[in-house]
C-alpha cells in the first residue's frame, strides 16, 4: 500500500505534535531546504522515506533538525 500527500498539504513545525484523531503524523529530521522564487521547498528523512515539503518563504529550518510533519487525514491518498 502507497500514500499519496501533495507536497503543500504537509505542515512541518520544531514541536512534537500528537495526531488529532484526523490527522497523520510523523517525525523526522531535515534535510536540506532552499529556498525558490515564493516558495521555500525542504527534504524531510523519515525512516527510509524522504518527503519532499513546500512551505511558505518566512519558514526557516536548519539542516539536521527535529520536525514534526502533519498531514490532515482528507489531504492523503491511499493507492494499491
Amino acid at each position: 500500500m502507497t500514500a499519496v500527500v501533495r507536497p503543500e498539504a504537509i505542515e512541518m513545525s520544531r514541536e512534537p505534535r500528537s495526531s488529532s484523531g484526523a490527522d497523520i503524523v510523523w517525525r523526522g529530521r531535515l534535510k536540506e531546504g532552499f529556498f525558490r522564487g515564493s516558495r521555500r521547498f525542504f527534504a524531510v528523512q523519515v525512516g527510509e522515506v524522504l518527503f519532499h515539503v513546500d512551505g511558505p518563504p518566512d519558514r526557516k529550518f536548519s539542516e539536521g533538525e527535529s520536525v514534526t510533519l502533519r498531514v490532515p487525514s482528507e489531504n492523503t491518498w491511499v493507492v494499491r
